[in-house]
């Protein structure tokens, strides 16, 4: 595993507001008389501490209206975070951070198609069940005992039915049992006939043999494991052929990983050729608000592997910041970049120990953006969708800032109910609407209660506990 972070600065220039004496306070009564001799100058207030800026080079100076002072010192705290991680802009913006966009639906058009994608939890489900479904298997042999028929499948013995074999597993066959470089690509041919290729195949793998560098030791036969699969239509095909020292880590061991470094509000999503096994998936952390220019709007961690030992898992994090004011963007790129070998017993602790580095970085900006976030959200659904309390509290659950204990559609109506008691479209509306129901309404299990409160304590960044009698009650 590679690993690199020559970028390790931090937020410097914090600025700390003082705190004001009380009003009522008493005043000191001045001296009656003051000489020269007793005069001392007052000492000079220490200069205020600059506001954090962009890193240099990385903000444009173009004008194109005012700017929004809140929008841009997100923008600046979210460039923080990039540098601390090891972000680095390819380019700079056109304008000044925190000019307003004039990019109409896009934005919003953006966030919509984030919020498609499932949520890392059902996601990460989604994947171990596709996994579990193909029934894989790993079955050690040695390369002599196997046959290649004119039929273009692989045996383990006469009797067996066999199985076909893709490209590159027929490629790795070859390979192992030491064949010529060029004959898997002459032999693998669609053009040659199989009653041609079935008699080669078989003579390299009947004399992969192993001749010791002892001259004491007796020759052995090649060994290796074959990686088979079932297919769409439940036909099994055999996908890898790898070496004894390979170490499986497949994308279902591979998310439940990325499910324990990241974020619950992270998002997924999965590019995967089942025939080959080579799959990436990316996890995303989002802008739900409607940004501006120097905004960084997306936060990607991309997981990208191969199963059938033709690759390592590979872990990379970039990002995107709105660069002009048509939504175009300038991507940030990581210097922390890791590569995992399918070798030896540490594999899983080489990849969760780079996980969590990487999904530190989500976790950081998920927590930067988690009041603009959960405003945006509340935002959008007044704007477009008529203001249906019903519909803040569904978008909330979806976007994963608080649990549906007995599914969603109980959950919006105990907290709907609870809002009509006190009805408001400020976010300390729904939060007190949400802590209300988790008190108030019959839940199955007194534990949903501490739940809930706890997350709706965290929308105002106030954590909330129940107490021992509350529990017990």
């Amino acid at each position: 595993m590679t690993m690199m972070n020559d970028s390790v600065s931090r937020f410097a220039g914090l600025e700390i507001d003082g705190v004001d004496a009380p009003a009522s306070a008493p005043r000191l009564a001045a001296p009656a008389r003051v000489t020269a001799q007793n005069t001392v100058a007052p000492a000079p207030a220490p200069a205020p501490a600059p506001a954090p800026a962009p890193r240099a080079g990385t903000e444009g100076q173009g004008e194109a209206g005012p700017i929004d002072t809140e929008g841009r010192a997100r923008a600046i705290t979210s460039d923080g975070i990039a540098a601390k991680h090891g972000l680095i802009a390819r380019e700079a913006t056109l304008f000044t951070w925190g000019t307003n966009g004039q990019w109409g639906d896009a934005a919003y058009k953006a966030r919509q198609e984030l919020r498609a994608r499932p949520l890392l939890s059902s996601f990460a489900g989604a994947v171990k069940t596709a996994v579990a479904a193909e029934l894989r298997r790993a079955d050690r042999v040695e390369l002599p005992s196997l046959t290649y028929g004119t039929d273009g499948r692989l045996r383990t013995k006469a009797t067996s039915a066999g199985a076909v074999m893709t490209a590159h597993s027929f490629r790795q066959l070859l390979n192992r049992a030491d064949a010529p470089g060029y004959a898997a690509g002459y032999l693998g041919s669609d053009k040659l006939p199989t009653e041609l290729r079935a008699p080669h195949v078989n003579h390299w793998l009947k004399n992969a043999i192993e001749i010791p560098v002892k001259g004491t030791d007796a020759p052995a036969p090649v060994k290796g494991v074959l990686l088979s699969k079932l297919d769409a239509g439940n036909a099994r095909h055999v996908y890898g052929v790898v070496s004894e020292d390979y170490t499986r880590y497949d994308m279902d061991r591979v998310v439940a990983d990325v499910l324990a470094a990241c974020p619950s509000t992270a998002r997924g999503s999965l590019k995967y050729d089942a025939t080959t096994t080579r799959w990436s998936m990316d996890i995303t952390i989002g802008a739900e608000f409607e940004p501006v220019v120097g905004d960084i709007h997306r936060v990607v961690l991309r997981v990208s592997g191969h199963d059938a030992g033709g690759g390592s898992i590979s872990v990379r994090l970039f990002a995107e910041r709105v660069r002009c004011l048509n939504f175009s963007k300038v991507k940030l790129s990581s210097k922390i970049k890791g590569r995992i070998r399918h070798v030896g017993a540490n594999v899983g602790a080489q990849v969760r120990a780079l996980l969590n580095v990487q999904g530190e970085a989500l976790k950081d900006f998920a927590d930067a953006w988690r009041d603009a976030n959960q405003e945006g959200i509340i935002r959008d659904v007044e704007l477009r969708e008529g203001g249906d309390a019903r519909k803040v509290f569904a978008a909330l659950i979806e976007a994963g800032h608080v649990d549906a204990p007995e599914g969603a559609d109980i959950a919006v109506e105990r907290f709907f109910n609870a809002w009509l008691k006190e009805p408001g479209y400020n976010r300390a509306d729904f939060v007190n609407a949400i802590t209300r129901a988790a008190h108030e309404s019959p839940w199955s299990s007194p534990w949903v209660t501490e739940a809930l409160e706890e997350q709706a304590g965290e929308l105002l960044y106030n954590r909330l506990y129940l107490t021992a009698s509350q529990l017990s009650a």
